[in-house]
């Protein structure tokens, strides 16, 4: 991608329409939104490892289990407990509920 592979025509027409990365091709599916690759990942080899799904997608579960939803939410966790702005760390800290399945996320 660096060098501009997903400006050209092959992929735009094949893999992404939108010329961005991830890409995931697996035989004849192709998938192009990180949340569904992963997803799709999960799916897939939700017998081998730990099984990330759940019920609910969209909401980390409670409890012990680390799943796909709280995969999808560190990135943004790591970025805001990375910047130095004031009072963005509290957005977090300030809710003990979300401190918590942060710290244990970490």
């Amino acid at each position: 991608w660096v060098a501009g592979e997903t400006r050209t025509k092959t992929f735009l027409s094949n893999l992404n329409p939108f010329g961005q990365v991830p890409v995931l091709e697996d035989g004849d599916l192709k998938l192009f939104e990180s949340k569904a690759i992963t997803r799709y990942l999960a799916e897939q080899y939700k017998d081998v490892g730990t099984d990330l799904l759940s019920n609910d997608q969209m909401i980390p579960k409670r409890g012990q289990y680390f799943t796909l939803a709280d995969l999808h939410h560190l990135p943004t966790i790591h970025y805001m407990l990375k910047m130095e702005e004031e009072g963005v760390k509290d957005l977090i800290y300030s809710r003990p509920n979300v401190a918590a399945w942060v710290e244990k996320m970490k």
